[in-house]
């Protein structure tokens, strides 16, 4: 019985889940997050921002969204501001890992949701959700949860041998937000330049950028201070496109 109660209710989330917010609340609340999405595109390209990658910012915006996308000049600006943070950014060797550390730093100096290029809004609204929860500090959101053996697999991995797996429960670093100065995304940009010089001049391959900068870092610090930040599953808020045009990228 308890099987079927469960199904029937999947069954209803399913069947409102196509029910996209396509524009803002009727009613604007205000937040203690900034209600302002920041993107990052051109950091190791000077193609324009590709028709589809607009679009998922005008879908954001449609949903009540204030975007700002961030190019090259404008976040090497506010990095420069940063000396410690420059002095990591300069010496990664891969531009995902520079684009991962800008997200941490955005987020903590300006408040509001980092946002991935590729990853949008599905199912119901992240705006409506964050007036829900005006008093939130901080947001993150459980992308998947790791079998075993690929734990397994990765502990194998020699920077995964120097820093271990300890939550098959990961935390994106696709999306997320807090106030400016919050103390968690603070943590998430210590630790990623805590690990960048840990390995500093070492080759990094793609799960070494996971470890070192991307979503291993957001989930061993949220994980760790769980209680100081509100979690949720992205998969009702947003559609990560998962596009991996960082990946083996020189």
């Amino acid at each position: 019985m308890n099987f079927i109660k469960k199904l029937i209710r999947k069954l209803i989330l399913l069947s409102t889940c196509n029910r996209i917010p396509l524009k803002p609340p009727a009613k604007r609340v205000a937040t203690k997050i900034p209600q302002r999405a920041h993107f990052i595109f051109g950091l190791w390209s000077d193609d324009p921002l590709p028709p589809e990658f607009q679009q998922t910012i005008d879908r954001w915006q449609r949903q009540g969204w204030e975007a700002k996308l961030w190019g090259r000049s404008e976040v090497e600006a506010l990095i420069a501001k940063y000396p410690e943070v420059e002095a990591v950014y300069r010496q990664v060797p891969r531009d995902v890992q520079r684009a991962d550390i800008a997200r941490y730093l955005i987020v903590w100096e300006h408040g509001g949701f980092y946002m991935d290029c590729d990853a949008g809004p599905i199912h119901f609204s992240l705006l409506n959700f964050l007036q829900k929860k005006k008093e939130a500090e901080a947001v993150y959101f459980i992308e998947e949860v790791l079998a075993q053996k690929w734990i397994d697999w990765r502990s194998q991995h020699h920077m995964r041998q120097q820093i271990p797996e300890k939550h098959p429960e990961k935390i994106c670093n696709y999306l997320f937000g807090s106030v400016s100065g919050h103390a968690v995304i603070r943590a998430c940009l210590d630790e990623a330049l805590r690990r960048c010089n840990l390995f500093a001049g070492q080759d990094i391959d793609d799960l070494g950028v996971l470890t070192t900068t991307g979503p291993e870092v957001t989930t061993d610090v949220v994980q760790s201070r769980r209680g100081e930040v509100v979690v949720r599953h992205s998969k009702y808020f947003c559609d990560h496109g998962r596009t991996g045009t960082w990946r083996n990228e020189p």
